[in-house]
């Protein structure tokens, strides 16, 4: 069965065949087929920030040339193509303060538990 993915090009969504294999599944996995089929790591977005949120896009010379997958707190990802340069920097612009908002509730909730064991340090001084 042949399993579709989501095309981005000069602002319009379409159904395309999907280049991954059905059975790539974990990351390493889906790296190794998308290096088969021509796609280097471009950026990552989030990737290095523990809030389990990050866009990772990886591009190649023919169309379509950017690979963008989205992966959530969860560790579900979701991923789709995106024609050209001008396409995939419209697709981050839109869905890169995802990753933003998560690293800011990650790091508010931090500091929050920082409080928490000042206040404790202060309460157990002598």
């Amino acid at each position: 069965m042949t399993t579709t993915a989501s095309h981005y090009t000069n602002g319009e969504w379409n159904s395309v065949r999907d280049l991954l294999p059905e059975t790539s599944q974990d990351g390493d996995e889906v790296t190794a087929a998308l290096e088969q089929l021509g796609y280097e790591l471009f950026t990552t977005i989030g990737g290095h920030i523990p809030t389990g949120t990050s866009i990772v896009v990886y591009s190649r010379p023919e169309t379509p040339r950017f690979f963008i997958e989205i992966c959530g707190d969860q560790g579900r990802c979701e991923h789709f193509y995106a024609a050209q340069t001008h396409d995939a920097l419209e697709l981050l612009a839109r869905y890169a303060p995802i990753v933003q908002a998560a690293a800011i509730s990650s790091m508010a909730g931090n500091a929050e538990h920082l409080g928490d064991s000042h206040a404790m340090n202060e309460t157990t001084r002598w």
